[in-house]
């Protein structure tokens, strides 16, 4: 639990970083507060879509089980193809 409220407190780039070290379980509610807070905090100047696309790259490295459309769907990530 520490853990996850660290990376709620951390800056974005470095809770994307930080998400490559957690377990999975861990790691998939990681992301869905992660994608969340991309998606409010980060301005289109901000390229927000790359941050998305980078956070899915590492979804799929870490659930190699789950196709790249099973990760995207899961997230709610299609609408960046």
């Amino acid at each position: 639990m520490d853990e996850l409220e660290n990376l709620n407190q951390s800056s974005i780039g470095l809770a994307t970083v930080q998400l490559i070290t957690l377990p999975e379980a861990e790691a998939i509610d990681v992301t869905r507060q992660l994608i969340q807070r991309v998606r409010n905090e980060l301005t289109s100047d901000q390229k927000p879509e790359e941050l998305l696309q980078l956070i899915e790259t590492v979804l799929v490295y870490m659930l190699p089980r789950l196709s790249r459309r099973e990760v995207e769907a899961m997230f709610s990530l299609d609408e960046l193809n």
